[in-house]
């Protein structure tokens, strides 16, 4: 930087009506800019995925009692442990695997459309991004649920049939 500063004052005194950028000083300043950028999207990303993981939470909590006896009747007319567990990981699986693709072609599209219409740059379709983006979210939906209802799998039918 001194060397630079020392050149600059050095043209200036010898050719004054010239008007010099540090062009370095211009680029640290954007990527300044963009690093903080990049930390504010990290940060709305984290907030939002942690927000879809509390609402997962919740509207398992809502439909528990339907669960507990949906399998108190499965229970009863033979189902083992291990075909319940299937069925709840199916069932999530698939609730997952439909949240991603949704989730997956809003943010194509959307990217899509701030790239050409506000940023006015090229836009490029990533499969792998896509995929993955639907493969994490069947994964969160999956652990999510099953935890969530793991219990249910080890209540007795008999008291659950009679309470209702």
């Amino acid at each position: 930087p001194t060397e630079r500063q020392r050149l600059q004052r050095d043209m200036i005194l010898k050719f004054p009506n010239i008007q010099i950028f540090d062009v370095a000083d211009i680029v640290a300043t954007v990527q300044k800019l963009v690093a903080n950028f990049v930390l504010a999207i990290s940060f709305v990303g984290s907030f939002v995925i942690l927000s879809g993981v509390l609402i997962l939470i919740g509207s398992i909590a809502l439909t528990k009692s339907q669960r507990i006896y949906e399998n108190a009747i499965l229970k009863t007319l033979g189902a083992k442990r291990l075909t319940l567990g299937s069925i709840l990981l199916f069932e999530y699986g698939l609730l997952g695997l439909l949240a991603g693709i949704i989730g997956s072609v809003f943010a194509v599209g959307l990217s899509w459309a701030v790239s050409r219409f506000i940023l006015d740059i090229a836009w490029e379709f990533d499969p792998w991004l896509g995929l993955t983006g639907i493969v994490a979210t069947t994964v969160i939906v999956v652990v999510v649920g099953c935890i969530a209802s793991f219990d249910v799998l080890f209540r007795k039918p008999l008291g659950t049939l009679r309470s209702q």
